[in-house]
């Protein structure tokens, strides 16, 4: 309701809560030593205290925002029942990520740490997934369907291309950043215990490969709007239907051969497919139409990243040694975020001088919405 009203913030924020909520939880049971059974308990505790908090802030934010809230029973009117028919696919194919991960780790189970190594690279991959892909779509979907009430066809194409640059923007440095430095990433973040410089380097190749495959699961997030808000949400369900038979499929056939990458392999490929496929209908029905901008500033884009990846994979050689396992946590940790500050720079920069200036775009939109 309130992405509906063009109040995102407060929606945006309120789950962070609940990661405090549960560090906190974990930071007392780590300070007072307590057991795996109390540790549980209080976690759960801690997960009903942060629904509560966010279901009051929002509460908040709607009556704020003109919106009256109260307990009724419920009646199946037809506007009700439309809405149950148009949300039963859109909720499976929301819920396509988590289906193909649980089917991929009962596949990887098989194989003595597999799992571990496939839950680690998705943790990794599905921080940019959701910041980017999640956040736009989360933006997009009610100005689409403001613009196609209102019929403003060229606003809503307007509205799809520029929603494409900038998640291109956002997400293509995370991609290099995956391709060139997931082992440092991996080491600093993971590498203690039990973790060894052998899980670093597994969990490594396949954070590299989800480096390949991640701007097609932040467009596919990006392009599903476009049907959502035509209130048609069976078509991405079938595609997300067809791409779980193509990543089970590929997965099954690719683990014997490559392990934990096999399966992996089969997730992005099922990824492209669906992107081939929404862009596809897309374009065949005339709900997008891709402009000049468009092309040459996904050009501009691609030639930035170029630049940042030879910016890191350069910068690797010579701070190899301040990257090892072997130094300490702070030098690792100041280094890879000197390192990623710079290359991530040399891209802004490349990206200004190409015409492609978002940042201002953002700190406009920013202001705005807040």
């Amino acid at each position: 309701m309130l992405n509906a009203l063009q109040h995102y913030f407060v929606a945006a924020i309120a789950p962070v809560f609940l990661n405090i909520i549960l560090i906190c939880v974990l930071a007392y049971a780590w300070i007072y030593q307590l057991d795996a059974w109390h540790i549980g308990l209080n976690l759960s505790w801690g997960v009903t205290a942060a629904g509560l908090l966010q279901l009051t802030l929002l509460a908040i934010a709607l009556r704020k925002s003109g919106m009256k809230i109260s307990l009724c029973l419920p009646h199946f009117s037809p506007n009700v029942r439309q809405l149950l028919i148009l949300a039963f696919p859109a909720a499976i194919t929301g819920g396509i990520t988590q289906i193909n991960l649980l089917i991929n780790t009962n596949i990887a189970s098989s194989q003595s740490g597999a799992v571990s190594s496939l839950v680690y690279a998705d943790r990794l991959y599905q921080l940019p997934l959701g910041v980017v892909g999640i956040a736009v779509a989360t933006v997009l979907l009610p100005e689409l369907t403001k613009a196609l009430r209102n019929k403003k066809h060229i606003d809503s194409n307007e509205l799809q291309n520029r929603a494409i640059e900038l998640s291109l923007f956002l997400t293509l440095p995370a991609s290099v950043s995956f391709l060139l430095i997931s082992n440092p990433i991996i080491s600093l973040l993971f590498e203690r215990g039990q973790f060894t410089s052998g899980s670093t380097s597994s969990v490594a190749q396949l954070v590299q490969l989800y480096g390949i495959g991640l701007p097609a699961f932040v467009l596919i997030k990006v392009f599903i709007p476009n049907f959502f808000a035509r209130e048609d949400t069976k078509t991405p369900m079938i595609f997300a239907g067809i791409c779980v038979f193509i990543n089970i499929s590929l997965a099954l056939i690719l683990f014997s051969l490559l392990s934990a990458q096999g399966i992996v392999i089969a997730e992005i490929t099922a990824g492209w497919v669906n992107i081939l496929l929404l862009c596809s209908v897309l374009f065949k029905r005339g709900y997008w139409k891709y402009d000049a901008q468009l092309i040459k500033r996904i050009i501009s884009l691609m030639v930035a990243s170029i630049f940042m990846a030879l910016t890191l994979y350069y910068s690797l050689n010579f701070f190899s040694v301040a990257l090892s396992s072997q130094t300490s946590f702070f030098l690792r940790a100041s280094t890879l975020a000197g390192l990623l500050f710079v290359a991530t720079s040399v891209y802004f920069i490349i990206c200004l001088l190409l015409g492609t200036n978002y940042l201002s775009l953002l700190r406009k939109n920013l202001k705005q919405r807040l």
